[in-house]
């Protein structure tokens, strides 16, 4: 399915930050090139620059979507939240499981493109009969405020009413206002939390789940 928006800036090439050859740090990370949070006009000129370029919406998984996203994972969340490598290892990870073990009937990947750079995406797998897990919804911060994030979630939320799930769960964490906000809207409710420092720093994780009652196949 092809959805078409208009858009923000490229997600441009990895760039590392120098670093002593005697002394390589574990916690170094990428960052495109201009910088992630480039000067605010420059951000500006380059946004107004790719305006009018459309964002387009795929399923098909292709060779270095799973290194794309784990790179876009990585950065936004060491930039804005101080995670560590230790959030790209458990990322990667679970990206490889997913692709490994991939089921196209009852799991499905939405990749948000622009310029045939990936600026977003979400999926879905099967966590048991009868439940799908929500997971890697991520936006690159030029294409937030343009309700990509909502046709994703739409999307996903569509699809596992086709396929026939009865629930749908996620996982996330409390610092990530815009995303509660979005799965309040769509009728997802807390059923729990845990606290942990698994993607590199203390974090408070909380659990969601919607119960879909008019699946397709119920």
């Amino acid at each position: 399915m092809n959805i078409k928006k208009s858009s923000g800036i490229k997600v441009l090439k990895l760039v590392r930050f120098k670093t002593k050859p005697q002394k390589v740090s574990p916690e170094f990370c990428v960052q495109p090139n201009p910088p992630y949070f480039a000067p605010s006009i420059q951000f500006l000129i380059l946004r107004i620059h790719h305006a009018m370029s459309a964002i387009t919406i795929r399923t098909d998984i292709r060779p270095g979507d799973l290194g794309y996203i784990t790179y876009l994972v990585g950065i936004i969340y060491a930039k804005e939240y101080g995670m560590t490598l230790l959030n790209d290892i458990e990322v990667a990870t679970f990206l490889t499981h997913f692709i490994q073990h991939y089921t196209p009937e009852k799991e499905r990947l939405w990749v948000a493109e622009t310029d045939e750079h990936i600026v977003g995406c979400i999926l879905v797998y099967e966590e048991s009969p009868g439940v799908a897990h929500l997971r890697s919804l991520i936006l690159h911060p030029s294409v937030r405020g343009r309700g990509l994030g909502r046709q994703l979630m739409q999307l996903a939320i569509d699809f596992c009413r086709e396929v026939g799930y009865q629930k749908i769960t996620l996982e996330t964490f409390d610092e990530l206002q815009a995303a509660l906000h979005l799965y309040d809207s769509f009728g997802f409710q807390l059923t729990g939390e845990r606290f942990h420092a698994e993607w590199g720093r203390p974090v408070r994780e909380v659990q969601f789940e919607l119960v879909l009652s008019n699946s397709a196949k119920s």
